[in-house]
Order: structure tokens, then sequence, then C-alpha cells
């Protein structure tokens, strides 16, 4: 299917994009920075302009309540003092007629300045309080911890800042303003009797203003804060500029590059789909569906790994050998359940590990790695390995290569072959003894009937040399030697034919304690310490007791010829419930057997004694018997260390059926 042009769609469909709104937000964030800058400093210049304005009104007013107060404090009683208390002049005692006066000479002086006093019921009608000044007296009364109110407020075309402040009555006021009989006559005369009287102390009826022209400062401050914004909106426009360039090459080319790969990678109908659904985005949602998606294709493809590897950890699993993967650098990456539950190991405990120190810590047969690795492993190597446990595995060491020919991962194969080993020993040991036997048998024959001969004609010499001792004598060692030949003779075909076995309901304890009996005078002659631990509640077994009996003849026998002289062996019986069998180990501490003999013993006319002193014949037949009694016998022994034979032995007739599975096996 033909790939989707990106860039044509794009220039034809789509909204304004992610450049367009990023350039349209940060203007409009400049504009605003631009904006709260001049505002900030046309607010604070303003502040300066009200606090200066405050200082000066603070002054006028100041100065008015310094001249009221002389007046009513100083000048009037000096006044009632020198005049008595019936006259007033008005232009001497009257507090607010003076305080007027001054300032209208102060006006004059700065005719900026703006003084009023009214108040409401004005004895005179010029000083009658208009709208605005009633709602401050009223705002006073209301609010009598009020002691003043600033605000800057429009005049006609000019702007004031104005400061009022209330006037209440005090007592010596109510000389003038009380009741209209108290009043002075001159002031009856100049405003009668209707304005200005009847009022009583602390109330308010009239305030002070005095008001500052702002307009011009205003203007000026105005002025600056235009200032401030053009200079701000310049600098910030050349940042803009700046912001706007990097933002296009840094931010903006690299992003339509990468959804641009990412469309042209999609070139199927699911694909299209989805640029048609994106169409009318801008890039950030471009690339929040395409991080969708991707989140979509790497959960999927996490799922399918994650099955990928349960699969395989299922195949692993499924394998009872030790399988494991490893890197060419010996890090484990995984195991199979076979080992974690051998050796009881979780698999946190392995992975990761190098798998030398994991066989250095578990009997694990993969010490060769390190060999294998050496060698620069290039196809499968493998060898059987004897661990230190005795068990015996069939390892292999598979190489996984990538596609260029390197070396990626190894697979370590171990397969426990002990059972088998000694499965083929045991064939072995059988077809030996079986092939021996019919030698021994066909020479047993031969051999024994001149032996015979030898014997009559010895016994008819004897009886013609009467007479002779000396003669007599050399027949006699003639005679010895050849019942010798003939006790040989009858241990070859004891072992080529050593009888059927007939079995019966016996208890091994018993059979160790006759046959120890039997052999109780050689202990003490040799002054070998014997040491028993029979169990006392061992099963009834199904034995032939004399054959058995011999195993254990020829087994102490050894021990004692082993040793020689002081020594101990021991003899203990015990019980494996779990394996049904029941364990019988003969030890000694004899100078024990080496190494390159051990796989020889039970090998028919193998002996370590002396010429003269065995046949080789005893453990041979040992063997055969145990192994008769579906039964298994082994040795383990060290030089200087002594010499340890253990038998097993079936409970319950199951020694026939395996018995029967060798034979089998040997045939």
């Amino acid at each position: 299917m033909r790939k989707v042009d990106q860039k044509s769609y794009l220039e034809k469909l789509k909204k304004p994009g992610v450049q367009s709104k990023f350039l349209i937000g940060l203007a409009l964030i400049l504009l605003c920075f631009c904006g709260l800058s001049s505002s900030i400093i046309y607010f604070y210049q303003k502040k300066g302009l009200e606090e200066e304005a405050f200082s000066k009104t603070e002054l006028v007013m100041s100065s008015v309540a310094a001249t009221r107060s002389y007046v009513s404090n100083i000048l009037r009683p000096k006044m009632y003092d020198v005049l008595g208390e019936d006259a007033f002049i008005i232009e001497a005692m009257s507090s607010s007629y003076i305080s007027r006066k001054v300032m209208d000479i102060f006006n004059e002086r700065l005719p900026e300045f703006r003084y009023r006093r009214v108040a409401i019921n004005a004895r005179n009608p010029d000083f009658e309080a208009n709208e605005i000044e009633k709602q401050m007296i009223s705002f006073f009364r209301d609010n009598p911890e009020a002691k003043t109110w600033q605000d800057i407020v429009r005049v006609g075309e000019e702007r004031y800042f104005i400061r009022y402040s209330p006037v209440s009555f005090t007592k010596p006021c109510l000389h003038c303003h009380g009741i209209p009989e108290a009043a002075p006559e001159q002031i009856i005369n100049m405003y009668g009797t209707t304005g200005g009287f009847n009022h009583k102390p602390g109330e308010i009826t009239s305030v002070v203003s005095v008001g500052i022209p702002v307009e011009t400062g205003l203007k000026k401050i105005k002025g600056a804060a235009l200032s401030v914004f053009s200079t701000a909106f310049l600098v910030i426009f050349f940042l803009y500029a700046i912001i706007i360039f990097f933002f296009n090459k840094l931010i903006i080319q690299n992003l339509r590059s990468l959804l641009d790969m990412f469309w042209g990678n999609l070139d199927d109908e699911y694909g299209r789909q989805l640029y048609e659904k994106t169409k009318s985005m801008d890039e950030i949602g471009e690339l929040n569906s395409a991080a969708e998606i991707m989140a979509g294709h790497l959960q999927e493809t996490k799922n399918n790994l994650q099955q990928s590897i349960e699969l395989l950890q299922s195949v692993f699993d499924g394998i009872t050998d030790f399988v494991v993967l490893v890197s060419p650098s010996g890090q484990i990456r995984m195991v199979n359940k076979a080992i974690s539950d051998q050796f009881e190991l979780n698999l946190g405990d392995i992975l990761n590990k190098n798998i030398k120190e994991l066989a250095q810590s578990y009997p694990l047969p993969f010490n060769l790695f390190t060999k294998v690795i050496e060698i620069q492993l290039k196809e499968p190597v493998a060898d059987l390995i004897t661990c230190s446990s005795g068990e015996v595995f069939d390892v292999h060491f598979f190489p996984v290569f990538t596609e260029d020919g390197r070396l990626a991962n190894i697979i370590c194969y171990a397969k426990d072959v002990t059972f088998q080993k000694l499965a083929e020993k045991k064939i072995q040991q059988t077809e030996k003894l079986v092939s021996m036997g019919q030698l021994a048998a066909g020479v047993a024959h031969e051999i024994n009937n001149p032996l015979g001969i030898i014997l009559t004609y010895t016994d008819l010499l004897k009886e013609d040399l009467q007479g002779n001792s000396q003669q007599i004598d050399d027949l006699q060692i003639i005679e010895k030697h050849v019942r010798n030949c003939q006790r040989i003779v009858s241990d070859l075909l004891n072992f080529a034919s050593p009888g059927k076995t007939k079995t019966t309901q016996a208890s091994i304890n018993e059979v160790i304690q006759d046959a120890l009996l039997m052999l109780k005078q050689q202990f003490k002659k040799k002054k070998i310490e014997l040491k028993r631990d029979l169990h006392p509640e061992l099963p009834l077994l199904d034995l032939d007791v004399e054959k058995i009996k011999q195993v254990f003849i020829n087994l102490a026998m050894n021990a004692i010829q082993a040793i020689g002289e002081s020594g101990t062996v021991s003899i203990s019986s015990s019980l494996s419930k779990e394996l049904q069998q029941v364990k019988v180990v003969v030890e000694d501490n004899g100078p024990g057997i080496a190494p390159e003999q051990i796989d020889k013993i039970f090998d028919p006319f193998f002996t370590t004694k002396e010429p003269g002193e065995g046949t080789g014949l005893g453990l041979s037949l040992s063997y055969g018997i145990i192994q008769d009694h579906g039964g298994d016998i082994n040795v383990k022994s060290r030089i200087n260390q002594g010499t340890t034979f253990t038998i097993t032995l079936p409970i319950q007739g199951l020694g026939i059926q395996k018995n029967n599975q060798i034979k089998k096996m040997s045939n």
C-alpha cells in the first residue's frame, strides 16, 4: 500500500500547530508582562504622588488647626478678659472666620491649594456643605473613630487629592453656637438667629477639606508608564524573535522529523486510519497519539515476549535434567526447575550469578565451563563428569551464535547417568561372572578327573610302600596338594553352579550373629575389636540363610586378613522405610584398597592377598549371592583409612523382581 504523504496532508488539513499556539501564547504572556510592569510602575508612582500630596495637606491641616487652636485657647480668652464676656469681635475671636481668612491669604501665594470649611445649616450660606461634603459629614458621624479621609477626586476638568477632616463642637464653641439668646450681639446682628445655633458638645456638623491638584503629576506618571511599556515591548519583541528562531530550530523541526519518521513506518490501512484520526491535531496531539500507539505496541510486544519467556521456561522446566542458559562470560540467564528443586534455590538467588560460583557452592557438574570458554567454543562439547558426591553426569555445552557469527549464549546440559553407569557396571560384572563361571565349570570338570586318578594311585602307592617312611611322607605331600587342588576345583564348581537360591523368612541380624560367632576365635586370636550396631526392629527378609551367612563370613574374614593384628571391625544394620530396604555396613580400619584396584575386587580370581592365601573367588561369590537376592553390594575405600562394604537387601520379596530385571538386562 502507498505510504501516507504526511507533509502535504499536514499543510492542507491541519489546524494551527504547536509552533503557532506556542508563539501566540508567548506573545500574550509577554504583552501581559509589559502591561503588568507598566501597571506596577504606574501604581507605585501614583502611590508616591498621593503620599507627597498627603504630606502637603497634612502641613496645611496642621497650620489651620494650629491657628484655630491659638484663637480658641489663647486669643479669644484674652479678648474676653480685656473686653468682657459680652464683647465679640469676629475678626479676632472667631476661629472659623480667622482660619478662612488665613487660607485666603495662603491661596494668594499658593493658588493651587483648595481649602474649604463648610457645615450643615451654616451661618454664612457661602459655606453651606454641598452633597459630597454632606456625605463626608455623615461618614464621620457614622465612624467617629475616623479622623481623616483622603482620595483623588475629579473636580471639573481637574483631579485633586482631597483630604477631609471632621470638626466637632467643644464647650467653648457653644458661646457662639449654642442657644441664640446666649450668643454675642454682634453675631446676632451679622447672621441672625437661624443658622449655626443649637449645637451640642461633640456634635459633628462640619468638615474641613484641603485639596491639591494632581492632574499634571498623574499625566507625568502615565507618560512614564507608557515609556516603560514601550521600552519593555521593544526588548521583549527582540527576545520574542530569538525565541521563535530557536523554538522552530530546536523543537518544531525535530518534532516534525520524529513524527514524519513515525508515520512513514505505518504504511498499512491501520496507519492511514490513525493518520486520518490525528490530522486535525497539532504536533503535541500527534505526538500523544503516536506515544499511545507505541505504548500499545510495546505492551503487545511485552506480552508476546512474556509469553515466549514463559513458553521457553516451561520447555526448560519440562526437562528433568539440569539445563542452564549462560552468557559467554558465564552469567546465568535462565535455569530450569530441576536445578532449583534439587538444591532448593529461588530463581532470584541464581539469575545473573556466575555459573562458576554456583558450581563451587553446589555440586553442579559445570566446572568444565572455564575450560570450554578458554578453547573458544565453536561446536558442542561433551564429557562425563563425576562430582564430589559420587554422582556421574553426562555434560554437554551447546554454543548459540548470532547471525554475524558471534557467540551469544551457551546452553549447559547435564544428565545424571549415575544409575545408568551403575547398571552398566553391574551388567558387565554379571556378564563377567557368567563367562568366568562357564570357563571355571569347564576347567573344573577337566581337572577334577585327573585329580581323582592321582589320589587313587597315591593310595595304591601308600599300600605298596608300607615301611618306607620317607616315600610315604612324599606321597602325603602329593596327596595334600592334590586335595588342595580339589578344594580349588570345588570352589570353581560352586562359583560356576552356586545352586538354586532357596529363601525363607529369616532375621538378618541372627544370620550376622551366627556368622560372627563362627569367627569368634579368629577375632580373639588377632586381637581385633568387633563392634556391633544392629537395628533391633528389622523386618524378616526372604533369605537363603546359608548363602547370606557365607557372604558375611567372607567379608569378616577379608577384614581380619586385611587388618592383620590389632584393629577394629564394625558391623551395623539399619532400616529405610522410604526405600523399603535393609542396609548392612561392614567396616574395618585396615590399610584400605588402592584406587586402581577398587573396581576389580568383585572380579573372579582377583585378590590382593599373597599367593596361596586365597583364590579370589570369595567376593565374586558374595556379589552373586547378593544379586540373587535382588540386593546390591558396594565398596568404598581409601589408603590407610580402611574399607567399607555396604549391602542393601529388599523387603517383602522385592528382590526377586529386581533380580529378574537385571538378568533380562544382562541377556
